[in-house]
């Protein structure tokens, strides 16, 4: 009974609990703050320590994003939070080029846990504005996402702290994730496998 009258309360809305994870500095507090209230007051903005939660109503969807700190000690509870978690989003400091191999093994140790087994994964590429910051096809093969031959994944360039929420492009991950989202299991394992197919037959130069 309660799930029918939840349901006509949220108007037919699905929910989505996702882990918003990634290095400490890379920038996911901005992008949840973005999502949460569309501007973005960067003097409000301090270092997540143990975790936050916002719920952020887009289209059809609500997402339940639980930003978890991403400092070394806070990653080893990551694990805590994986239960009832339907999508990951991991964010990178494209500009931060030495840590990038760090988040590839964080993120690669996550993605063995059995509780994310199925859950889509979606890469803000972040800090596309600074000097030197590492382009989405660069990061995509740092990362080692190529090699995801059953996960639904998608990576999108971002820069959370633009003045325009269009230009900081943090909606176009929401969009993919619905998309996958509302898909059936056998839907999603068939995307991921095209996928697979489609950007290994590019090779490396495309």
């Amino acid at each position: 009974m309660w799930g029918a009258v939840r349901s006509q309360f949220l108007g037919r809305q699905r929910e989505c609990r996702a882990v918003v994870v990634g290095l400490d500095g890379a920038g996911k507090t901005s992008i949840v703050s973005r999502l949460k209230n569309g501007h973005l007051d960067e003097k409000k903005i301090i270092s997540t320590v143990g975790f936050n939660v916002e719920c952020v109503e887009y289209r059809k969807m609500i997402f339940s994003l639980w930003d978890l700190g991403g400092s070394a000690d806070a990653r080893s509870f990551w694990h805590l939070y994986y239960p009832d978690t339907q999508a990951i989003i991991f964010v990178v400091d494209c500009h931060d080029i030495e840590r990038l191999v760090e988040a590839r093994h964080e993120l690669h140790r996550m993605l063995a846990e059995y509780e994310l087994w199925d859950a889509p994964l979606l890469v803000y590429a972040n800090k596309q504005d600074l000097p030197h910051a590492k382009k989405v096809r660069e990061v995509a093969e740092v990362l080692n996402l190529f090699s995801l031959s059953t996960r639904n994944w998608h990576i999108v360039d971002t820069q959370a702290t633009h003045a325009d929420i269009t230009d900081a492009n943090l909606h176009a991950g929401l969009d993919w994730l619905m998309e996958v989202l509302l898909m059936s299991g056998a839907q999603r394992q068939l995307k991921a496998k095209l996928e697979y197919r489609k950007h290994n037959a590019r090779g490396p130069q495309d």
